[in-house]
């Protein structure tokens, strides 16, 4: 048989087990390589199913191998072992499941896509997942108080803004309110991560309406990996503590795990010594999760689980009001997820979701709203050189907003809202070098219209072994206006009548009504290189067109008296370009990267010169580097570093800062033969203390600085 049959093969057989369980996809393709000639590593291509997960458990049984100058594989041999040969064909690379749907070797993903593993987080100290995701390439995290964050994914980002769709599982956990994700008041613990990935550009193409700028997807461990007790304390020089406490038990057939997690935030007025600001950005926050797995049979897997957050804070000013009453947030969620393989070249998977969340924000709006999702997607092989998967999304929302005061609050507001979402991916493998993606989505909203998606990806390995690969991406996605958005009605500071009319205010925020559909046009070139088994780097550039961005603009008074009048409205178009370029430097005790990004924004259309666009503008120049080495298998040592150029908010009040560094060092020991932890460190060693960013929405000039420099130690115990 020759290389080109033997090629042949191995894309026949890899289409026909692409969405399948990732164990058993090995396992059938092992039969289907069994009876042929060793071939080579570099010529197989890692697609596997939907649901797999890479492993990261050292392999204690010998290998059988796939090469050619070693014996090749016998069909008889133990299924296990021909498992863990298979798998030696995809381990030399990272795998992603967020680009398409199905995972994926991330030098062969339709879009640039970065990881953050569990050790990256366990050992950056952190305790929430904003802070964690300041560190990844291409995101963009600004503090605003100790609660409250504006993220974005190459910028656009605010606390209550969705043109990053952010998931937890591959399902959404934006509310039905905003959209926006505040990862302080839902229930994610981070000891419970395994990974979180980052898809810069637009994901709308598989994942739908607000995957805009981009997408994170918060993925966490199978609970029948985190068995046994585990309790993990930190506290810091501030008075801070988080709290965190989980067991789970079981086999590898069904297991469970119950996690939960208590964090307390002093305000920056108590934090900052020598300080004359008055703040109220406190924070007691109470998570609780259990999550199940259960192996049905060898071919169908559940995954299903409820999950709860109660989030006291202070409140904040929002356009001109504070109420300095304390906000109170609950919030419930559900997850069920059935997998489960047809035959050798097709699979199904369905997953039902909801949150529930009450709501009370004093100085904006008290509402309780319920959010229900049902995904299901069919993945199969068409023909003998593709791969491809067609689903459907419904999505049912139901909300209702209370007026907190007459005079300075949102509007009475109570309905509900459908969503309805069709996509199809394809993945032809042309021949050995050459592979084109093409995904596309259209998905209808009963708020706003029916808009699609779409995404087309040309990757190119550039040698024999695919070491070496250039992506060329088009891709076009939309942001659909959501409740809060359309509807938003805001009046304050009444004024007094006489001389004013009844009813007359300083300011007033009418509601938009109909708004069309945001849109972003973007093409990509994206460079993949692994120079050796230790060293990769990867550069991706990107060209964004914005089309119907919406912000607040001033119009004329409707009571004819000259006040001060805003709307919110499809106010202006824009462009963006730029890079991220990585370096990374991986051993089994040391790692080692960093990276640099360009992201230039400039409006090319306005309709209001002044027009406030309700986010922070991408800063232009951004740059990162982790480390992490082991010394003799006990003793860690990590540092995670930050720079952030100097930043610009479109808002009410002046929300430019200065550039910025922050630095974190941690040394961790293991105590215990292992069973436990001990953990020192200082997160933002540099201090910057006196950068003052205000936040979006902020009428008057009341922001504060925020605690900078701190010391913090932490003590986990397992067993």
């Amino acid at each position: 048989m020759n290389a080109s049959t033997q090629a042949q093969r191995i894309h026949i057989c890899q289409g026909s087990i692409q969405s399948l369980v990732f164990l058993t996809s090995c396992s059938l393709a092992a039969h289907t390589l069994a009876d042929s000639e060793p071939v080579q590593t570099a010529q197989s291509e890692a697609v596997v199913s939907d649901q797999a997960k890479p492993s990261d458990k050292p392999i204690d049984h010998p290998e059988p191998s796939l090469f050619a100058d070693d014996e090749p594989v016998e069909l008889g041999q133990d299924i296990d072992t021909l498992d863990s040969a298979l798998n030696l064909m995809f381990e030399d690379f990272d795998v992603v499941i967020t680009a398409g749907r199905s995972t994926q070797r991330v030098n062969q993903a339709g879009a640039a896509v970065s990881i953050f593993t569990a050790k990256d987080i366990h050992y950056s100290g952190v305790t929430n997942i904003a802070e964690a995701l300041e560190f990844i390439p291409g995101m963009n995290v600004t503090r605003l108080d100790r609660n409250r964050y504006a993220i974005g994914v190459r910028g656009m980002g605010g606390e209550i803004n969705d043109r990053t769709l952010f998931l937890l599982d591959g399902q959404q956990i934006g509310g039905a309110i905003a959209g926006g994700a505040d990862f302080q008041r839902f229930p994610i613990l981070p000891e419970d991560i395994e990974r979180i990935e980052v898809v810069r550009g637009p994901g709308g193409a598989v994942w739908g309406a607000n995957a805009f700028n981009g997408v994170v997807n918060v993925i966490r461990k199978d609970p029948r990996e985190q068995l046994g007790f585990l309790s993990s304390s930190t506290i810091n020089e501030f008075g801070d503590y988080s709290g965190y406490f989980r067991y789970g038990a079981g086999d590898e057939k069904f297991g469970w795990r119950i996690s939960a997690q208590y964090d307390s935030l002093e305000t920056s007025e108590d934090a900052i010594n020598n300080d004359t600001i008055t703040s109220r950005d406190f924070g007691r926050n109470t998570r609780i999760d259990w999550q199940a797995g259960y192996s049905i049979d060898a071919s169908t897997e559940m995954t299903f689980g409820v999950s709860f957050a109660d989030i006291e804070r202070g409140d904040f000013e929002f356009v001109g009001y504070q109420a300095g009453m304390d906000e109170e947030i609950q919030t419930t969620r559900f997850n069920f997820k059935l997998d489960r393989e047809i035959d050798s070249e097709s699979s199904f998977m369905i997953q039902a979701y909801g949150l529930y969340e009450d709501v009370t924000r004093p100085s904006v709006w008290r509402q309780n709203s319920a959010d229900m999702n049902v995904d299901a997607q069919y993945s199969f092989t068409p023909s003998e050189n593709h791969s491809a998967s067609v689903g459907a999304s419904l999505r049912f929302s139901f909300f209702d907003f209370d007026r907190q005061d007459f005079t300075s609050s949102v509007r009475d507001l109570s309905d509900e809202e459908q969503w309805a979402g069709f996509y199809f991916v394809d993945r032809w493998q042309i021949n050995d070098q050459n592979s084109l993606e093409t995904q596309a989505r259209i998905d209808w909203y009963s708020g706003t219209q029916t808009d699609w998606s779409g995404r087309m990806s040309w990757i190119r390995s550039l040698d024999d072994q695919g070491d070496h690969t250039l992506r060329f991406s088009i891709a076009k996605a939309f942001r659909a206006q959501q409740v809060s958005i359309r509807e938003l009605g805001i009046f304050r500071s009444p004024l007094p009548s006489p001389p004013f009319l009844p009813g007359t205010f300083g300011f007033s925020l009418y509601p938009a009504g109909n708004l069309d559909s945001e849109h972003i046009y973007s093409g990509e070139i994206g460079y993949y290189g692994r120079f050796s088994e230790e060293v990769t780097v990867r550069v991706d550039g990107f060209f964004n067109l914005y089309e119907d961005m919406v912000g607040v603009v001033t119009i004329t008074d409707p009571t004819g008296q000259g006040m001060l009048a805003n709307t919110l409205a499809n106010a202006f178009d824009g462009k963006s370009y730029g890079f991220e370029a990585e370096i990374s430097h991986t051993t089994e005790n040391l790692t080692l990267s960093a990276w640099y990004g360009l992201n230039h924004f400039d409006f090319t259309q306005r309709i209001d010169p002044d027009v406030n666009i309700r986010a922070y503008r991408p800063t232009e120049n951004n740059a990162g580097a982790r480390a992490r080495l082991v010394l003799d298998e006990v003793h860690t040592l990590s540092m995670n570093y930050r720079y952030t150029g100097e930043g610009q908010a479109d808002g009410f009040g002046d929300g430019n800062w200065p550039e910025r560094h922050r630095v974190d060092l941690t040394w961790a020991m293991d105590v215990f033969d292992g069973r436990g932890e001990i953990m020192l460190g200082v997160s933002d060693l540099l201090d910057e203390t006196d950068i003052v960013v205000t936040p979006v929405g902020t009428l008057f000039l009341n922001s504060f600085e925020t605690p900078g420099r701190s010391l913090f130690a932490r003590v986990q115990i397992k067993f």
